[in-house]
């Protein structure tokens, strides 16, 4: 039984009204629409029909909605608990970028937040197993129970050691220097594949951080494919370089927030979101 569906029917049932339900849940009335004819054709039933210009339940919606009515209560309940129990510990994950860039001195020091430093590939995967209360990704997703919001925005630019021997080159030769890459399942990795056209490389530097990347640009091993707001303070401060790439126009790199609309703690989760977006 999908309980999420079962619940949006549940809200739906109490207001008689698709659109005061999807106020209440802060999705959007066709979201509400779509889940609850999916619940009706998974089970082969008619949960609600047309009365005038609105709708009613009908007679098994009823009965539907009387079952379901202790089970949401006590999950009311269960919440109240949790949410004045000191146990309680939001999950936070993201990119380690992601993180530096959003993540406030304040929520940094904060118990009840869990923060999980992963890769963008183990970040979707919590995601999908609704494992997670917030995530960090530079990466547009659609996931069913978040809500998306934009936490950042900038751009992925090649830099190299201030002293780097090179200043100015074509995708092609790119192809041929040594380059300092992410992980596997990381976007970094992904977008520098798409923008050179190819995932082998001939004298690749494999790191899963970014602070070795950083030491290894400094010693002038390789050049680096990372996001701007990734190194503004080395480049302020001239230790490294923007590599100028003649035929690359500069992708743009938009930083998202998902939270999690179906935790039972969700007064908290949204209360955490806005320090880190303080903007919306």
């Amino acid at each position: 039984m999908n309980l999420h569906q079962l619940y949006l029917f549940y809200v739906v049932a109490q207001t008689l009204s698709v659109g005061q339900a999807a106020k209440k849940l802060h999705i959007s009335q066709p979201a509400v629409s779509k889940q609850l004819k999916q619940l009706e054709t998974t089970y082969g039933v008619q949960l609600l029909e047309a009365q005038g210009r609105g709708i009613q339940l009908t007679p098994f919606g009823k009965t539907i909605f009387q079952a379901a009515q202790p089970l949401f209560e006590q999950a009311a309940y269960i919440e109240t608990l949790l949410s004045t129990s000191q146990a309680t510990v939001l999950q936070l994950a993201g990119t380690q970028l992601a993180l530096n860039q959003v993540l406030t001195p304040a929520l940094k020091l904060h118990t009840q937040l869990k923060v999980l430093r992963l890769n963008t590939t183990e970040i979707i995967d919590r995601l999908q197993r609704h494992q997670l209360d917030l995530a960090l990704l530079p990466k547009k997703l659609t996931c069913s129970g978040y809500r998306r919001f934009i936490a950042a925005q900038d751009h992925w630019i090649f830099v190299a050691a201030k002293s780097y021997p090179i200043t100015a080159v074509t995708l092609a030769q790119l192809r041929q220097l040594p380059l300092i890459i992410r992980e596997p399942g990381s976007t970094t990795q992904a977008v520098l594949t798409q923008v050179l056209g190819t995932n082998q490389f001939e004298h690749p530097l494999e790191t899963n951080d970014q602070t070795t990347a950083m030491q290894l640009v400094r010693q002038q091993q390789g050049i680096y494919f990372c996001a701007a707001a990734s190194v503004q303070e080395q480049l302020t401060a001239q230790v490294l370089k923007v590599l100028t790439v003649t035929d690359y126009q500069p992708v743009n790199r938009t930083l998202y927030l998902y939270e999690n609309q179906d935790a039972w703690h969700l007064s908290r989760v949204q209360a955490c979101r806005r320090q880190l977006i303080t903007t919306i």
